[in-house]
């Protein structure tokens, strides 16, 4: 990301257009370039920055055009609106972006470690460690936020909690029992559901309805099959009732999961993991792609989960999203996890010192 926008600077280009420039960013390295677009702005160049993060929004614009659904449906001088308007812009109703309590955070919140993950080795074909000595645990009713730029091993944490990847060392348990070497449905059994970063690639079947999507997995749970045989009635009127509790827009029971918007996907995943209660709730970038209407339904069930007693592990490159959620902090640079952090003592500073691989003693 550096070398392409440095390789717009070198031309010297008069106008210049920067896409979700900081998305794999770190917050210092954010800094550094708002810094430069600044400067460029000083110098006249006309710069065109399209992002959905509203505090970027906030800091580096002077005007801000917000585009719904292909068209510019407002135009605002920045320093005149406030966040809580673009966003109500951007979705068409008023948006109430959710956080965790932090009113009511004490230990007696948590119970006892519902996940525990004890010195995890995973290394690729070449030797080269993906995760190196990964030791954590996730108590019921705590979301433990793993940030980190992406490629640093959040991907390989995950696969390696939910079994769908092998580790060459360490020990996975989930409510007190080796889980190691159970695969993904031992796992699930177990009391673990998975929403992975990739919902179209490894969460749906694109080409399957709305109905067979939400049902995976879920046939004996919800009653779906009798003696093996599914009831194609019963898992329909499943499927709608999911349709209305998380409300699918556009979808029938019958509607290819393909053709839904990158929210509507990811609800049809939610609702499917959520069905069994699980106990441990695995969450990779679960607001990547969605527009903030959607990202708040989904914080919404993230929050619901933990509050029913689920212990969640929620991996995210968005800091805003580690910062509202999580109770407690990890960040992951080329797979180890350098330290772990209360949210109250977390500072984007510290994170993004971190998140560069620079240890708490050398800060």
């Amino acid at each position: 990301q550096r070398v392409e926008i440095l390789k717009a600077l070198t031309f010297d280009a008069r106008i210049l257009i920067l896409d979700e420039p900081t998305a794999v960013l770190t917050p210092p390295e954010v800094v550094e370039l708002l810094r430069i677009i600044g400067d460029l702005r000083r110098r006249g160049r006309t710069i065109l920055f399209i992002t959905h993060k509203l505090r970027e929004v906030k800091a580096v614009s002077d005007r801000v055009t917000v585009i719904r659904t292909g068209r510019s449906v407002a135009s605002h001088v920045t320093a005149k609106v406030g966040v809580d308007e673009i966003a109500r812009d951007m979705v068409g109703r008023p948006v109430f972006l959710t956080g965790r309590d932090r009113s009511t955070v004490s230990e007696d919140r948590y119970g006892a470690a519902t996940l525990r993950l004890m010195n995890l080795v995973m290394t690729n074909a070449a030797a080269r460690h993906l995760l190196d000595g990964v030791t954590l645990d996730v108590r019921a009713g705590e979301i433990f936020g793993i940030a980190g730029v992406d490629g640093n091993g959040q991907t390989e944490l995950a696969d390696a909690v939910s079994g769908v990847r092998p580790v060459q060392a360490g020990r996975v348990e989930i409510l007190n029992r080796d889980m190691t070497s159970a695969g993904p449905g031992a796992r699930r059994d177990a009391g673990l559901a998975f929403i992975p970063e990739d919902r179209l690639d490894r969460g749906l079947s694109p080409t399957m309805s709305v109905a067979e999507n939400v049902a995976a997995g879920n046939y004996e749970a919800a009653s779906l099959a009798d003696r093996g045989v599914v009831s194609v009635a019963r898992r329909d009127a499943f499927a709608s009732a999911k349709i209305g509790q998380f409300d699918i827009r556009g979808a029938r029971p019958d509607t290819r999961v393909g053709t839904l918007s990158g929210g509507n996907m990811q609800k049809v995943v939610i609702a499917r993991e959520l069905e069994r209660s699980p106990r441990v709730l695995v969450v990779a970038q679960p607001t990547r792609g969605l527009d903030i209407g959607a990202s708040e339904f989904v914080h919404r069930q993230i929050l619901a989960a933990a509050d029913r007693g689920c212990a969640v592990l929620l991996i995210s490159s968005e800091l805003s999203e580690i910062f509202g959620l999580a109770d407690r902090i990890g960040v992951m640079f080329r797979g180890r996890l350098m330290d772990v952090l209360d949210r109250a003592e977390a500072t984007e500073e510290r994170i993004g010192l971190l998140m560069n691989g620079i240890e708490r003693e050398a800060a």
